[in-house]
């Protein structure tokens, strides 16, 4: 230990932390529509560096309300923001509290509005609430209430807010390389309890070799590499003998739109961390046009047939990864296909066990796509993140949990990725909790495909985010004084 904690958790300090978040919590769910509003979709291609208009102006808000609550601000050069208590500085290290304010695109099938912010019952309802809206302004209600209080800590506490992290993370790879950067990142993006690891990640593109035939006018489906798409079109050239097979198949879901058929093929949306859950839309449309014999072109039928193989398989069992039992584990997903010259092309991400070499995964899928006739485009690694489960901010950082849930769950391992794979020394910590009692009436409000992260009406459960934020309190000072790092105190 670096001398230990000067401040114990004691009952009345508890009691106290809890009337600050009782009276706070509606105003935080406030907050959180407010970023809901505005459409923060990262876009490297926008003249508006380095994210677009959309993550400046959500990176901007952020700002403007922690320093409407007396924080200071600093924005490094809009990739990440900081919010802090001035008075903190200089003191011996820094645990940081980092969310991201970037989301995915909306796609479709909402029955709430995706960017209004709305409150209904005991739920924050629009893109982001959840992922990661609604725990990112966790983390600055953790350090207004730590300021607030006059809880007086050894270590420094501050708040953090990214803008690329479901695109590619570039702005936890640049605060990485900050002089300034916490001694300990806690990462707001993930389940509790803690999560002291990180599958590794093999992702990529494959695309046909040989082009598709004039047939097929258009195919697109996703819009986001990590999400599950829920809806999937294919356009095809109207002839008389697809007319004749079209109306054969009353059961397609299908529209005449000039001179082509539009066939559509639904899914259920999901992270491809939860891939097990979800159904590709994409998959389902290349099952539907093929058993429907809609393919003139055999060419084409063998195409999409290969692919539809891949795409569907939603633990990369048809890659033939290995005979391994911890291959049964992987979560696999495709989140975009669509139309590149003529030829075929969709993403893939697999998630593997921190026992697999996500490498060895690659090559096997690249192997398979160029047997199958795809050939790789950007394919590669994100490497397992791991904080050795026995160090003390596991061990604190889950009894803190435990505690203040009454649960008694152990360290776990992520399925998705967040800014801890990025960053030197960081862990995620919640805000989900696996206790259906935090998500009162989820089942009248959303129906199955509904609610969750890079769903549609995602949503996030107010007392499940009330429940995080007394959680990250307690747990920032629990840490005071402790050993902050991945190995041995220096």
């Amino acid at each position: 230990m670096d001398g230990g904690s000067i401040l114990k958790l004691t009952t009345e300090l508890e009691k106290r932390i809890d009337r600050w978040v009782d009276e706070h919590i509606e105003r935080l769910a406030e907050d959180t529509c407010k970023l809901i509003r505005i459409e923060s979709v990262s876009d490297k291609t926008s003249d508006v560096k380095p994210f677009g208009q959309g993550c400046r102006d959500a990176l901007a808000k952020y700002i403007e309300l922690g320093e409407a609550y007396g924080l200071k601000a600093h924005n490094y050069e809009n990739y990440v923001a900081k919010l802090f208590v001035p008075e903190n500085r200089g003191k011996a290290k820094q645990i940081g509290l980092m969310g991201h304010l970037d989301v995915v695109p909306a796609g479709e099938n909402w029955i709430y509005p995706p960017y209004k912010g709305i409150i209904k019952g005991d739920w924050i309802i629009g893109r982001g609430s959840q992922d990661n809206k609604g725990p990112c302004l966790a983390a600055m209600y953790a350090v207004l209430c730590l300021r607030d209080l006059g809880i007086d800590l050894q270590y420094d506490v501050c708040a953090l807010a990214g803008a690329d992290e479901e695109a590619g993370m570039a702005d936890a790879e640049y605060y990485a390389r900050q002089p300034d950067i916490p001694d300990l990142i806690l990462v707001t993006d993930s389940g509790f309890p803690i999560c002291y690891g990180e599958r590794g990640i093999a992702r990529g593109w494959l695309k046909s070799r040989r082009r598709l035939s004039e047939n097929i006018v258009d195919l697109h489906g996703g819009s986001a590499v990590n999400q599950i798409p829920d809806t999937a079109e294919i356009a095809l050239r109207m002839t008389p003998s697809l007319k004749e097979r079209w109306k054969a198949a009353p059961s397609l879901e299908a529209r005449q739109a000039g001179e082509t058929l539009v066939v559509t093929g639904r899914g259920r949306a999901g992270h491809i961390a939860s891939s097990r859950e979800t159904e590709n839309a994409v998959g389902v449309l290349l099952r539907t046009v093929l058993e429907a014999g809609l393919l003139e072109d055999p060419a084409d039928a063998e195409i999409l047939s290969a692919a539809e193989k891949m795409i569907s398989s939603r633990c990369g069992e048809v890659f033939r990864l290995s005979d391994a039992a911890e291959v049964r584990d992987v979560r696999c997903g495709c989140g975009i296909a669509g139309l590149e010259d003529g030829a075929l092309k969709f993403s893939f991400n697999l998630r593997c066990p921190v026992s697999l070499d996500e490498r060895r995964v690659l090559d096997q899928v690249v192997r398979y796509g160029e047997q199958a006739g795809f050939e790789p485009v950007e394919a590669g690694v994100l490497p397992s993140n791991y904080f050795p489960k026995e160090r003390p901010v596991i061990q604190i950082l889950n009894r803190v949990f435990n505690a203040v849930t009454g649960l008694a769950l152990e360290p776990q391992v992520f399925a998705a990725g967040t800014h801890a794979r990025k960053l030197p020394n960081a862990v995620a910590y919640g805000p989900g909790i696996p206790e259906p009692s935090y998500y009162p009436g989820k089942e009248a409000l959303f129906p199955q495909g509904h609610g969750d992260c890079h769903m549609p009406d995602e949503a996030q459960s107010i007392p499940a985010l009330k429940e995080a934020l007394r959680i990250y309190i307690r747990g920032v000072i629990a840490l005071d004084g402790e050993v902050l790092t991945k190995g041995e105190a220096t």
